[in-house]
């Protein structure tokens, strides 16, 4: 006689309970809300906090640049050698703003939206020195949220690294999903002008995207859209949300017409369709990691670099000694203000052309 697998023994256990799929998310649905509010709180205790850090950081020469550079994997994987230039030479400062959370009214507002502000000194790559990108929480039919976006068009300067796009790192399509996102506002009257117009647009847009080009850079980025849910939808849908959860709250059942009528806008609801969007990698991961590890942990990365940079000098050090014997040395590393008004012993070049040095890949 064959001996049963011990999992079809666990799945048969399993069906005989009388704990259903929709009692386990409720309980899932709480610790979504549960995630929510506790994010209220800590935008509250952290704000302090976070500008003391910023005042501090103003001090620190090179101090974002050398947070950039040691961004872990999964941010580091998105820049390539002309946006590791920008970023190690040009970018002064770094910010994350949850914008639509008001820390006044904690209970107003939404605070998973975000703000990220950059700002940069004169470069040979764009016009501008802020560039800012703005994700509004945004819930779709399906009651889950996304994070939605506006394309940002940046300023490219001419230049010799590209015959046709100057120092363009995008290839001319970040420039290319402004013109569609424009098009598709004007295209809403209807005029056939308008729609024409918008049509070879995405047909254009939808040839360069395949092309593969203009998405490997960083900056392409600020072209990410994401999925197309409107701030009226989205009210609309949080008010139905707010509803079952105030049902489940009281222990009602909800009727086979309300179950049918769910079921179907989840077969209706198309999900955010990625081969339309320039940035390789997704728009929305990105700024996950942005705002949850590098912007909370800039001070460790920040110790991750000068740990680096002690460690080469050491070595280089070393080198010396071991190439002038009994030679002194008497160069020592530059200071900066430290926290409390001394200096502290962070090694640093006081040129504006030298780059912060490079971490090591192993």
């Amino acid at each position: 006689m064959e001996e049963e697998h011990p999992r079809n023994t666990l799945l048969g256990d399993l069906v005989e309970n009388d704990v259903t799929y929709e009692d386990l998310m409720v309980v899932e649905r709480d610790l979504w809300d549960a995630e929510v509010e506790m994010l209220r709180h800590q935008i509250v205790v952290y704000e302090h906090i976070y500008a003391r850090r910023a005042a501090f950081a103003d001090r620190i020469k090179n101090f974002w640049p050398l947070v950039f550079e040691q961004a872990p994997p999964e941010i580091d994987r998105y820049f390539t050698i002309d946006d590791q230039k920008i970023l190690l030479y040009s970018l002064l400062s770094f910010s994350v703003h949850r914008f639509e959370f008001d820390t006044a009214a904690p209970s107003k507002g939404d605070p998973r939206s975000l703000s990220f502000r950059f700002t940069f000194k004169e470069n040979q790559f764009f016009e501008e020195t802020v560039l800012e990108k703005k994700f509004w929480n945004r819930m779709g039919k399906d009651h889950i949220c996304r994070l939605v976006s506006e394309p940002v068009r940046i300023t490219w300067k001419e230049g010799v690294n590209k015959e046709k796009f100057g120092n363009d790192l995008t290839y001319g399509v970040l420039d290319l999903v402004c013109d569609v996102f424009e098009a598709e506002k004007k295209a809403t009257n209807g005029t056939p002008k308008a729609t024409k117009e918008l049509a070879r647009l995405q047909k254009e847009l939808k040839k360069e995207i395949e092309k593969g080009l203009g998405g490997h850079s960083f900056f392409a980025w600020f072209g990410y859209v994401g999925p197309k849910i409107s701030a009226e939808e989205s009210a609309a849908n949080t008010a139905k949300y707010a509803e079952k959860r105030r049902k489940e709250k009281a222990g009602e059942v909800p009727t086979e017409e309300e179950i049918e009528a769910a079921a179907e806008e989840d077969e209706d609801y198309e999900d955010h369709d990625e081969s339309r969007e320039i940035f390789l990698g997704g728009g929305e991961t990105l700024a996950t990691h942005l705002a949850e590890e590098l912007w909370p942990d800039a001070l460790k990365f920040f110790g991750l670099a000068l740990e680096e940079t002690t460690k080469s000098d050491s070595e280089f050090e070393s080198d010396d000694d071991d190439d002038d014997g009994d030679e002194d040395v008497d160069e020592q590393p530059a200071k900066i203000p430290g926290p409390d008004g001394e200096d502290a012993k962070i090694a640093e070049d006081d040129s504006d052309d030298e780059r912060p040095k490079k971490k090591r890949k192993n």
